[in-house]
């Protein structure tokens, strides 16, 4: 019984609804198709076809390029010894190191600043 109301209801919709989006798509007369004079002529900044092959030459030479630049083992890690005394010795001459009470105490100083900021607010009552 139950099952029966609805699709009758369903059906009720049905035959409500149909004609009414069936008119709506025969209303809508259909577009006239293009013609081939109406097709836009080739912009100027595009690429012949003889300037694409060129880029497609070029692209796969830089890609065999690398290629051969990344191969197994074409890198090695010689006189590493020498390249960390170098950066040691730079380091070194950065200048004197920071104040160590100096430091304390400008870290002390911005906890106790932010300890300050982060007390509750007042009660409004």
């Amino acid at each position: 019984m139950i099952n029966e109301d609805k699709n009758r209801r369903n059906l009720t919709l049905a035959a409500v609804w149909l004609p009414l989006a069936l008119a709506g798509c025969a209303s809508a007369a259909p577009e006239p198709y293009p013609t081939f004079v109406e097709i836009p002529s080739v912009q100027g900044d595009v690429r012949s076809p003889a300037e694409w092959r060129r880029d497609i030459g070029a692209v796969r030479a830089a890609g065999v390029n690398l290629a051969f630049e990344t191969a197994p083992n074409t890198f090695t890690l010689n006189d590493t010894e020498a390249f960390a005394a170098s950066k040691r010795a730079q380091a070194s001459k950065g200048g004197a190191a920071p104040n160590e009470v100096t430091g304390c105490a400008q870290a002390d100083a911005f906890a106790n600043a932010a300890r300050g900021r982060a007390l509750t607010p007042p009660s409004t009552r």
